[in-house]
């Protein structure tokens, strides 16, 4: 793999962690149910938001101008920055989640081009994934 695919690579995974995160976070019952089930999952949410953080710099490094898809990769980033800046600890362990981290990700996921479920953040209980039929 060229310099450029592997780079593209590290952007692609970069962006997919962090809208996990964002998804778990917009979300109350996603998130309660995550942080019952797997707590481990949110160790390191912070780290792997500022890895999202840091892949936008490097995007607006290397692009001339904000526009476009650099412009909403940059103002997600400074969302994601402030959502690094409320999470308690560093992971989040509370309960519920603060305003603080849940609003911003609310609104970063709009910039990215995910304006919500239809039934609303707070009912949204994740997406349908369907099963595969049995073998006959």
């Amino acid at each position: 793999m060229n310099a450029s695919a592997t780079r593209a690579a590290e952007v692609a995974h970069a962006m997919s962690q962090c809208m996990n995160l964002l998804f778990l976070f917009a979300a109350p019952r996603v998130f309660a149910s995550v942080r019952s089930s797997s707590p481990e999952a949110l160790a390191s949410a912070t780290e792997t938001l500022r890895a999202f953080v840091r892949t936008a710099e490097g995007i607006r490094a290397r692009s001339g101008s904000l526009s476009g898809d650099v412009e909403r990769v940059v103002e997600a980033a400074t969302l994601v920055e402030a959502i690094c800046e409320a999470l308690p600890g560093g992971a989040p362990t509370e309960e519920e989640l603060p305003p603080a981290v849940v609003l911003p990700a609310r609104r970063t996921l709009a910039v990215l081009g995910f304006p919500g479920p239809r039934e609303g953040w707070d009912e949204f209980e994740g997406f349908f994934v369907p099963t595969p039929p049995m073998p006959n």
